[in-house]
């Protein structure tokens, strides 16, 4: 269990100044256009989570009632209700399931520490969760539909052209693809090629298309689509082949959520050794987690799988299972085949890393702690953490961890990211390799690197170099690749090296941030730091 001393610890050592309210700086701008895109307003449940408190409740479950009961007042609750569990221990050795195309259902407990999901069971198949809405496939393969995407391919475009429209309807969630092109997106990573960063083994028409964004049609024309969230980034263009991909006939789960309970793993496998979670998100929109703590499961706490517009917060997740001999693969959230999701004002603790975009790009992770992360033989891994090819773009600001890492093991993943106002430290007590705060390995380009604190005192002791006490570490392995440096934007970053703020001298603007993200509750105002970075005009 987490204890209060580490709650405050979590919220006492959060060393940046936050802003009650950031916004928009709309004149001149720090970060150049082409190498980030808008995420307010874009990310994380639409419209905010609802209050599940003004719901009406559906049913009340007692203690130590079963999987089967609790699953049939999910299958069987209307929307926009509530399935409430009440305070006590449900000892389950099966799934809590939400049906495929649930829509506006909360399962909900008493609180984290009231109500305990104790499981003691084996998860079917991979990527399952001891709580599971939907399922984890790539739902447009089956029975779904490929046209061109034959325009409309500049960041912020909400219109654009198809090969045809036949099929596809307002409402609809779509899928824009193109191939992997260098230099943004490499499927061969410094270890393997990957082979599971695209559909291509499902789909065979998709084979090497790991670019990947999803939307939703707001409307249609002759030959137009008009779209919700707009096109992101600059890297689409004709001669990657580009497609829209939809599937008329697959259910999808929409804003369904889980709050305010604890699931405890005592014994949590997985059949096969298959992957699985506390909470898996498969084939979901505008669908959360919220107020949920999680206690040791195999791989990952939450998991969202081929899902957009979802959102994680409030949450404590602590530790995982070892497996495979070591903790290569334990999680605190992970995002996959999926866009647009958010993560906020959660504390991790006793895991390899924390915040893990993979083939799953345009998120953000904002105003979270995390802390005690190992990996393995003493390496440590950046608690942000792109992964596989194709997870650009992501917005990583206000966290509290050890660092930011973008590595080639998978393909290439991270460029046009945003590192903001963070405090990375570089240091976890058991590791002594890879002790970077800002370490971005061969082909990651493009990275912004803004008003955040580096470095442990003492520790630290070089600025720029491959060495594991130096504060940046680029391109590290493999071919050395010079534009990862030379392509990182750094500006107003404090570092324990330096022992002041550095500023980039072709940048004038000193200004607020490019989010407009409130502070979370669980976050102060003010921290009880002696340093903090403040951007001004």
């Amino acid at each position: 269990m987490i204890s209060a001393d580490f709650k405050a610890l979590a919220k006492g050592s959060f060393l940046l100044a936050l802003m009650g309210c950031l916004v928009e700086h709309s004149s001149a701008e720090i970060i150049p256009a082409g190498m980030r895109t808008t995420w307010a307003g874009r990310v994380g449940v639409q419209g905010g989570i609802p209050d599940s408190r003004a719901m009406t409740v559906y049913t009340t479950l007692p203690a130590g009632a079963s999987v089967s009961t609790i699953n049939n007042a999910i299958a069987n609750c209307p929307m926009n209700q509530v399935v409430q569990l009440s305070q006590g221990t449900y000892n389950l050795t099966s799934p809590i399931t939400f049906p495929s195309n649930k829509q506006r259902c909360v399962l909900r407990g008493e609180g984290m520490g009231k109500t305990t999901i104790l499981f003691n069971g084996v998860l079917p198949g991979s990527n399952t969760g001891v709580i599971q809405m939907g399922n984890a496939v790539f739902w447009w393969c089956y029975g779904g539909s490929i046209v061109n995407w034959t325009g409309g391919y500049s960041d912020s475009t909400s219109n654009i052209t198809v090969s045809s429209t036949s099929g596809i309807t307002p409402g609809m969630i779509i899928e824009l693809r193109q191939l992997c092109q260098l230099p943004v997106c490499n499927i061969q990573g410094q270890q393997n090629l990957c082979t599971w960063c695209d559909p291509g083994d499902t789909c065979p028409t998709l084979d090497n298309m790991a670019m990947a964004m999803f939307t939703t049609v707001v409307s249609t024309g002759n030959g137009t689509l008009t779209i919700w969230p707009p096109v992101f980034g600059t890297n689409w263009n004709s001669g990657a082949s580009p497609v829209c991909v939809f599937n008329s006939s697959r259910s999808i789960i929409e804003r369904c959520g889980v709050e305010d309970l604890s699931i405890i793993s005592s014994n949590n496998t997985a059949s096969s050794g298959a992957a699985h979670c506390s909470v898996m998100l498969g084939q979901t929109i505008n669908s959360w987690v919220k107020n949920v703590a999680s206690y040791y499961p195999n791989n990952y706490h939450v998991q969202t799988y081929t899902s957009m517009f979802s959102e994680v917060r409030g949450c404590t997740f602590v530790g995982a299972r070892y497996q495979n001999g070591d903790y290569n693969y334990v999680y605190g959230i992970r995002f996959v085949y999926g866009s647009h999701n958010l993560a906020e004002d959660n504390i991790i603790t006793q895991i390899s890393a924390a915040y893990v975009p993979e083939t799953s790009p345009m998120c953000v992770f904002a105003y979270n702690f995390t802390t005690n992360t190992y990996y393995r033989d003493g390496y440590m891994q950046g608690a942000c953490h792109p992964h596989a090819c194709y997870s650009g773009s992501q917005l990583f600001e206000g966290n509290h961890c050890n660092g930011l890492m973008g590595d080639s093991i998978n393909g290439v993943s991270g460029s046009h990211s945003v590192a903001l106002r963070n405090r990375f430290t570089g240091k976890e007590w058991y590791c002594t390799y890879q002790t970077n705060p800002v370490f971005l390995d061969t082909g990651n380009r493009w990275y912004s690197v803004v008003g955040n604190i580096l470095g442990t005192p003492g520790y630290h002791n070089i600025y720029e170099s491959t060495a594991d006490t130096s504060i940046y570490s680029f391109s590290r392995y493999g071919t050395c690749d010079p534009l990862v440096a030379t392509t990182t934007l750094r500006h107003g970053n404090y570092d324990v090296v330096n022992n002041g703020i550095v500023w980039n001298p072709t940048i004038t603007i000193r200004g607020p941030s490019v989010t407009a993200r409130r502070r979370p509750q669980r976050i102060p105002v003010r921290a009880t730091s002696s340093r903090e970075v403040t951007l001004h005009d």
